[in-house]
């Protein structure tokens, strides 16, 4: 049996976030993740000759916890900064959706409907405290704010295609966290950030520093939390028993639950919790597919309804002259059975489809393709989100949720950073004392 102050369940950006802070404390930390990589929804692959995340991302100029975390590990001058670009596909034209002309030119709303939607988002901007309008649904506050023309014309598509069933019920307080980190727009449109070499460079950089004192285990699944005086003993992990004095849980709520036993409120409100799943297929093309980096989609035929240009906004050398093109659906499935009861072939074989129908998409156009699948993909944000929102800690009392289900009223790469660091600094506090 082998002794740790805190233990990881979890290799993504929150519990290595987590890990990095506690042992720069002297911690002594043991990281344990079931994949073979590290990274979690932020992972990447590794594919003719440079790293891509499984599932697009990028970050903000206002994203600050992460970007200390950056400056910290000495990586800074590996981010770079693109203005990226919207569109809105409708009926076969991808409208562009970056300038004030752009935006006027958009013959979906009317004069009046452009006019509310632009002072409701414009005001958002300084409310700090989004939690009042927990209780309120998004379709509620577009109705008020803006009107039925840009709910129908606009949001209601969008949120749709996201959230499926709940869509009616997705709280305003999401919806408007969304928009205004979305609203740190130039003239031209959106600043956002990426590393040169992918978030393998943060992960990298993030496990090496880990290790100089700690470990990170890959390949090692936890099968159960041992408890002992309502406490966390220790993790039973492949058969090995690993002494513990805190843990810390990134995974999802639904594996938490599997691995110790909860009761009474807080079991309550993990029997209650949504989870929303997603596929995200990754094309390598020999052309490339719309206009913008960001693309909505709005056709009832298509089998996704975003699409990402990732070599729009961050073509490198290292692609050659490939173009990568991520397209992704939501699920509301209820089962994990349901799911996944389709294959990765069937599902990339729809993407492939609605690519031909709606872009001339061509077998000879296609270099690779390959598909992510999580059930567990981020919370379903609905109405009453927050009074039902499961704490950082409660039972067992020395056991830490971290993640996207601690996130609120959005998830996101920087909150993550954020809630990883703060259960490190309370354990920290206390075993201190």
């Amino acid at each position: 049996m082998r002794h740790y102050d805190v233990a990881v369940i979890g290799a993504g950006i929150a519990g290595l976030a987590a890990a990095f802070r506690l042992t720069k404390m002297g911690k002594k930390v043991l990281v344990v993740e079931k994949d073979d990589r590290i990274g979690g929804l932020l992972s990447c692959y590794e594919s003719d000759g440079f790293d891509i995340e499984r599932y697009y991302h990028h970050f903000f100029r206002h994203d600050a916890h992460l970007l200390a975390l950056i400056r910290e590990l000495g990586i800074a001058k590996e981010v770079m900064w693109r203005t990226g670009s919207v569109g809105y596909y409708i009926n076969g034209i991808e409208h562009p959706l970056n300038t004030p002309i752009d935006f006027l030119l958009y013959k979906y709303l009317s004069t009046a409907g452009k006019a509310r939607l632009i002072r409701a988002l414009a005001g958002l901007r300084f409310i700090k405290d989004l939690s009042f309008l927990d209780d309120c649904t998004a379709k509620e506050w577009i109705f008020k704010q803006c009107g039925q023309d840009a709910y129908y014309n606009f949001f209601k598509p969008l949120l749709d295609a996201k959230f499926g069933r709940f869509s009616d019920s997705i709280s305003a307080a999401w919806l408007c966290a969304r928009v205004k980190v979305r609203s740190h727009h130039t003239v031209t449109g959106e600043v956002l950030g990426y590393f040169r070499n992918s978030f393998s460079v943060l992960f990298k950089a993030l496990r090496c520093a880990i290790e100089k004192t700690g470990t990170v285990q890959l390949n090692s699944k936890v099968d159960k939390i041992i408890l002992e005086s309502d406490a966390v003993k220790a993790l039973e992990i492949q058969d090995r028993i690993i002494e513990v004095q805190t843990v810390i849980s990134t995974v999802s709520i639904r594996r938490l639950k599997r691995l110790c036993g909860f009761s009474g409120d807080i079991a309550g409100k993990m029997d209650s919790f949504r989870e929303q799943a997603v596929n995200c297929a990754l094309f390598v093309l020999r052309r490339e597919i719309g206009r913008n980096y960001w693309v909505n989609i709005k056709n009832e035929n298509s089998s996704f309804h975003v699409m990402v240009n990732h070599t729009r906004l961050w073509g490198m050398p290292s692609y050659g002259d490939r173009h990568l093109l991520y397209v992704v659906s939501y699920d509301d499935c209820e089962t994990e059975e349901e799911f996944y009861s389709k294959s990765d072939g069937q599902i990339l074989n729809q993407y492939k489809k609605s690519l031909k129908d709606l872009f001339g998409l061509d077998e000879k156009d296609l270099v690779s393709s390959r598909l992510s699948r999580s059930f567990d993909g981020g919370p379903v944000y609905t109405v009453g989100f927050l009074k039902n929102m499961i704490p950082f800690r409660s039972y067992p009392r020395n056991l830490f949720m971290s993640g996207m289900a601690q996130s609120y009223p959005d998830r996101g790469i920087n909150d993550s950073v954020f809630q990883g660091m703060k259960c490190a600094q309370t354990i920290i506090n206390e075993q201190d004392v």
